[in-house]
């Protein structure tokens, strides 16, 4: 399978990256690995590859709120690792929900993310 990465110093910016996720070429995807410096939201992009992703691997990178822009449905998904992400403990059980058939979950060094409004003091 071919890969192709950016040097930490040259990554894209979120419209470049939104470009090359819709490419054809990137058609009937299976596995994913996404890393991005500095963090970036979870492209919407992604959510076109959810009828045929296996395998994703998704690091430094922040989801929003499963409440906020709906949750990212991965049907046939088997195997998910989430490093370093910020996640929102109602888009984890989102997400969760939305991979009736994992198999395989690794979490590792994961923030709680809180929508800016949980931190406003009435």
């Amino acid at each position: 399978m071919a890969s192709r990465g950016c040097p930490y110093d040259d990554y894209p910016d979120k419209t470049t990256l939104d470009g090359w996720l819709r490419s054809p070429a990137l058609d009937n995807l299976q596995q994913l690995r996404f890393q991005h410096y500095p963090r970036l939201l979870l492209p919407p992009s992604v959510r076109r590859f959810s009828s045929t992703l296996r395998m994703a691997r998704l690091c430094d990178c922040t989801f929003r709120d499963g409440n906020n822009g709906g949750a990212l449905l991965l049907p046939v998904l088997e195997s998910l690792t989430l490093f370093d992400v910020r996640i929102s403990g109602s888009a984890l059980h989102a997400l969760l929900a939305g991979c009736p058939v994992l198999q395989s979950l690794f979490l590792f060094d994961n923030y709680a993310w809180l929508p800016s409004a949980a931190y406003r003091v009435p």
